[in-house]
């Protein structure tokens, strides 16, 4: 069984973000390498640090499966300067799924959930990016290519 959550500033514990880490330390390993407990530290630290309007704040998306974190995004409030002016969108990082757990659509999950900011009018719209292999996910899930 599996769910999936959405942590804010000082909800996630750090069992969970270093299990978080973890994956995408595996996904993208570190040179030189960092334990996944002092990131999960910084990240954590980082997050509670953030001092913008509440809803636009840092998060963390998670699967959990059987207690543990299987597939994990970020997001966090972006400024960008556009023809209209600034505003602030919705960035989105590490999308990441534990290679055993692939292919059951649990990155469609965590992207998702991640999008619901947007959806909820929180931002306009998010940005992001990602090697060319990855734009097909992006595609089913109503993401468009733009270049900059």
């Amino acid at each position: 069984m599996h769910e999936v959550k959405s942590f804010g500033p000082g909800e996630i514990d750090l069992a969970l973000a270093v299990q978080l880490v973890g994956l995408i330390h595996r996904a993208w390993p570190r040179t030189p390498p960092v334990e996944p407990e002092a990131e999960a530290q910084q990240r954590i630290k980082s997050q509670c640090e953030y001092a913008g309007p509440e809803a636009e704040g840092p998060m963390w998306h998670a699967v959990i499966e059987d207690g543990r974190g299987v597939a994990s995004a970020s997001t966090f409030p972006r400024r960008i300067k556009t023809e209209q002016g600034e505003m602030t969108i919705l960035g989105l990082a590490g999308v990441v799924v534990d290679e055993s757990r692939r292919g059951r659509g649990y990155g469609r999950l965590v992207v998702q959930r991640a999008f619901e900011r947007v959806d909820q009018g929180i931002f306009p719209f998010a940005i992001y990016q990602t090697e060319p292999h990855n734009r097909a996910f992006y595609n089913k899930l109503g993401a468009m290519l733009i270049d900059n």
